[in-house]
């Protein structure tokens, strides 16, 4: 049998060299909906477990939200390794235009903020209905990116819902309060050259939640921009999807 490590690099490498028409089969999304904080949430899942006991994920994007096609290749690769992939539209179309309209990094933040505790809510909701009647030990994972990463970061802090954290270029929300207790087992990833949120954040991150007594790995990837994750025919993004996956299936098994 081939190792885990040689799978999983031949679905990314098969995943990134499909024709742009298969592609588009290949990722087809099914889509979900959840009642959450009073609102409709989008929630798209990549087709059935393809092991008998699959671990759910949630992956929150950045502030582009999810219509890349590298979250296709992503959940594909997560799903490849016996993994759920969720991609949760927590960012509404409303959340998007504004965004996209802010006049700078000021007005985004200003407006980050005030979204922020309302994100949380609907990202939490959700892993609670995910979960279901599963037994309290076997929680679901969660994998934030930028933006996504801050909402991820508040969600795991105010709940016990979750088993796993990926953090990719993003995590300490605005004005946010010092850790009172240590985050799930933690996978940062991160790029040497991120301008938007340094590398410092990301030790700081992993020396709150050690101090606390949890575990915290931090990944940095030499040259890497703030989105290097989602260059998804770059060496770097395909290690670091690979490190996410593995370490999601091996903290959550």
């Amino acid at each position: 049998m081939l190792p885990f490590r040689t799978i999983l690099i031949t679905a990314l490498a098969t995943c990134a060299a499909l024709s742009p028409a298969r592609a588009q089969t290949e990722a087809s999304r099914k889509q979900l909906e959840f009642q959450a904080a009073g609102t409709t949430v989008k929630v798209e899942k990549f087709g059935p477990c393809i092991t008998r006991s699959c671990q759910k994920i949630l992956i929150l994007s950045g502030s582009k939200g999810l219509r890349s096609k590298v979250y296709d290749d992503l959940g594909h690769a997560f799903q490849a390794a016996g993994l759920d992939p969720y991609l949760v539209h927590y960012l509404s179309e409303d959340d998007l235009a504004r965004i996209s309209k802010a006049g700078g990094a000021k007005q985004r933040k200003a407006f980050y903020a005030e979204r922020l505790a309302y994100w949380t809510t609907l990202v939490q909701s959700i892993a609670s209905q995910l979960n279901g009647d599963q037994d309290k030990n076997n929680r679901i994972g969660i994998l934030g990116i930028s933006l996504g990463a801050q909402v991820a970061y508040s969600a795991v802090t105010q709940s016990s819902a979750f088993g796993a954290i990926v953090l990719v270029d993003g995590g300490f929300p605005e004005n946010h309060l010092p850790l009172r207790r240590a985050l799930p087992p933690a996978l940062l990833l991160w790029g040497s050259e991120d301008k938007i949120f340094s590398v410092s954040m990301a030790k700081k991150i992993q020396a709150s939640t050690i101090q606390l007594g949890g575990s915290a790995a931090l990944e940095i990837f030499d040259g890497g921009e703030h989105d290097f994750f989602l260059k998804h025919d770059t060496k770097d993004a395909l290690q670091a999807h690979q490190k996410a996956a593995e370490f999601l299936t091996s903290t959550l098994k």
